[in-house]
């Protein structure tokens, strides 16, 4: 709405508020040039009403929302937070301060789509089937293993299989360790926790105190007042997170070490798994 619609929309507002004159549109016009910063402050200052909630009320109901917001944040900050907290409904916990992300939510944050998959069903990433030379598997098996193969050549494909079960055990939780970093950078806390419901669906659960409280921060230095109304009005994180990324800076996907749907693993670790492996199922 352009600014000469919101004042004429102010004007047939503030023309219905009659009973008290300074809520009229010729007090709003006369002494304040219809500026409505300077009036929601005037407001305000002189408690013309009794509860700081209808002024927020009436600020929105006459099209002054964008200035009562502004006014809230340099003035009445701890109303302005728990107003935004309160509004978030579906995926932030107001008991604890606690934000829910689900696959959905994590394929929207990450630069890599494909490592959402850790909140899969199966927990699993890497679960793809190439073809492995038995010469490549030979480089790690020990001694003993390879005794073992020679004189059973039949193991060979079991042998594999177990190379490809250390090889995605191995990248699915290197994976896994690199979204969560990426998860207690982007919403600056160490508290990320990995939790499955009863019906095995598999969510992350983020201490979400210090995110809001930089949301709105950025969110209000960076916006102007006619859109800070956005983010009030949010009724859930993601809505939240839609709003942010990429368009105030500093808040951008999550880029991950781990890249597309092939990663080569650490060596030391995929070779512990093939031996276990190999002993618990070959001998």
């Amino acid at each position: 709405m352009s600014s000469r619609d919101k004042k004429g929309l102010i004007k047939v507002l503030l023309s219905e508020e009659d009973k008290n004159p300074v809520l009229g549109y010729s007090f709003f016009e006369n002494y304040f040039n219809e500026d409505c910063k300077q009036y929601i402050n005037y407001l305000d200052r002189n408690k013309v009403f009794d509860s700081f909630e209808k002024l927020i009320e009436y600020a929105f109901k006459i099209g002054c929302e964008g200035s009562m917001l502004r006014i809230m944040f340099e003035e009445h900050y701890e109303e302005l937070y728990n107003e935004i907290r309160a509004g978030l409904r579906y995926d932030y916990d107001t008991n604890d301060d606690t934000i829910t992300l689900d696959r959905g939510d994590l394929m929207d944050l990450l630069e890599n789509k494909y490592l959402a998959d850790v909140l899969d069903e199966t927990g699993e990433i890497f679960t793809n089937y190439w073809d492995v030379d038995i010469e490549e598997v030979k480089d790690i098996m020990n001694d003993r293993e390879l005794e073992m193969l020679e004189k059973n050549p039949e193991l060979e494909h079991d042998i594999l299989n177990i190379y490809m079960w250390a090889y995605n055990q191995t990248a699915d939780e290197e994976a896994y360790e690199d979204v969560v970093d990426g998860l207690k950078s982007f919403f600056s806390t160490d508290d990320v926790k990995f939790h499955m419901a009863n019906n095995r669906k598999r969510f992350f659960i983020i201490d979400g105190k210090s995110f809001l409280h930089n949301v709105i921060h950025d969110w209000f230095t960076n916006v102007e007042d006619d859109y800070l109304d956005e983010l009030y009005e949010c009724g859930s994180v993601s809505c939240i997170l839609q709003l942010m990324i990429g368009e105030i800076n500093g808040y951008e996907k999550i880029s991950t070490k781990v890249g597309g749907n092939y990663y080569y693993p650490d060596s030391k670790i995929l070779e512990d798994y093939f031996h276990s492996g190999f002993k618990d199922n070959i001998g």
